[in-house]
């Protein structure tokens, strides 16, 4: 899902979780970015790691669009890009 603030998406997974009658894990990706090199990327592993001992549940990764950048960014110096290689490496195996 994608939309502007306040458009209900936060909304809309509570409502799939309550529907199944799955757990809902809400993850703010803001909070996860670490200026850290490697803490991102070691944040984001802890975040599948307690969904998948949570299985199942319904995983809802809201503000995305702070890690969500291109990697081909000249002025990243490394830590965004690493962090979204680690979202997308663990994501396929999750």
């Amino acid at each position: 899902m994608y939309g502007p603030p306040g458009c209900g998406k936060m909304l809309a997974a509570e409502r799939l979780a309550w529907n199944t009658g799955l757990p809902l894990l809400k993850v703010r990706f803001d909070a996860k970015v670490s200026s850290f090199l490697g803490e991102t990327a070691s944040n984001l592993r802890l975040v599948f790691e307690d969904a998948s001992e949570k299985s199942p549940s319904l995983l809802f990764l809201d503000e995305c669009d702070s890690i969500a950048k291109t990697r081909e960014d000249s002025q990243e110096v490394g830590e965004i890009k690493q962090a979204i290689n680690t979202f997308l490496q663990i994501s396929d195996e999750y």
